[in-house]
């Protein structure tokens, strides 16, 4: 039987859930502030439908660190971490590609970025701690 899972697992689990679904909302009922603020020029303005294809991707994504926080073991937690922490990965290295290829990245993107920093080791210290 699986041992619970430690705090710190529940709370990268909670706060990578809880971001995925306030993006994945976002995009879903706001796409004007999603292409004014969270996508701004001179990116071209992302259209709705695929908004809205994004948004079921993020929810879902969401819905699955919270199922996995119910779940409240490893095997879900790291299904879950094995998902995002390569998503998050890849795209950091799209934003990086971006600002090396195209006239300017919006300051947001590189919020984006810090962000995913601070996620990635929170996921590797998380593995870690829990496989130890």
């Amino acid at each position: 039987m699986n041992k619970s899972l430690l705090p710190w697992t529940k709370l990268v689990l909670a706060v990578s859930a809880v971001v995925l679904c306030v993006f994945g909302l976002s995009w879903l009922v706001a796409p004007g502030f999603v292409n004014t603020i969270l996508w701004p020029p001179p990116f071209e303005p992302i259209p709705a439908l695929w908004l809205r294809y994004d948004a079921a991707l993020y929810l879902a994504m969401g819905f699955g660190g919270l199922y996995a926080l119910l779940q409240n073991d490893w095997i879900g937690a790291r299904t879950y971490l094995a998902i995002t922490g390569p998503y998050i990965v890849m795209n950091v290295l799209l934003t990086l590609v971006a600002a090396i290829t195209s006239s300017g990245v919006p300051a947001v993107m590189w919020l984006y970025v810090a962000l995913a920093l601070l996620y990635l080791p929170a996921v590797v210290w998380t593995w870690l701690r829990e496989t130890a």
